[in-house]
């Protein structure tokens, strides 16, 4: 399992890491690898989180340093690309 790029030390160790698109497919992020960050699970969520803050020009509801940055870094990118894809979707709290 491949370390996870937003949280240093884990305790307990995370399930699993997963593939995040700093900017996302839908937003028309392209599939390469400078744009592929491996997150926990609980990284991944609050990435989104703080990139749907960023989307409805909201202030930062939560989220690490790190996740705050990359959800930034695909925010502008998809900025810097003119706005493309669908980037509405719902972010659904975990229960």
């Amino acid at each position: 399992m491949s370390a996870c790029q937003v949280h240093a030390y884990h305790w307990p160790k995370p399930l699993r890491t997963v593939v995040h698109h700093l900017q996302p497919l839908a937003m028309d992020g392209p599939d390469v690898a400078s744009n592929r960050v491996t997150v926990c699970d609980t990284g991944h969520f609050n990435i989104h989180r703080c990139l749907d803050d960023l989307l409805k020009t909201e202030p930062f509801s939560g989220g690490t340093r790190k996740e705050r940055d990359f959800a930034k870094q695909g925010f502008d990118a998809w900025v810097a690309a003119g706005k493309p894809g669908h980037p509405v979707y719902e972010i659904e709290e975990p229960t």
